[in-house]
């Protein structure tokens, strides 16, 4: 789908619980987080990731989501 493009390499996209949301991380250390319904960024998560994001996870509850980049460091978004 052509509207979930960003500016740079992303890794695999999880789905919220509902699956209302995409999730995924960038190579930069950006986390985006998509509509599906509209296939637009809701969110963009930045500054805080050093390196590239290469996992990220959905709370159960949806409303949590976790981040980790290659040097090990976690990040829980609320």
């Amino acid at each position: 789908h052509d509207d979930f493009k960003v500016a740079s390499d992303t890794v695999k996209a999880v789905l919220s619980p509902d699956s209302t949301y995409a999730c995924a991380g960038g190579n930069d250390g950006t986390v985006f987080i998509w509509n599906t319904t509209t296939g637009k960024i809701e969110k963009v998560l930045n500054k805080e990731h050093s390196s590239i994001v290469n996992a990220v996870a959905w709370h159960p509850e949806g409303r949590l989501i976790a981040s980790c980049e290659k040097q090990r460091r976690a990040i829980l978004w609320g």
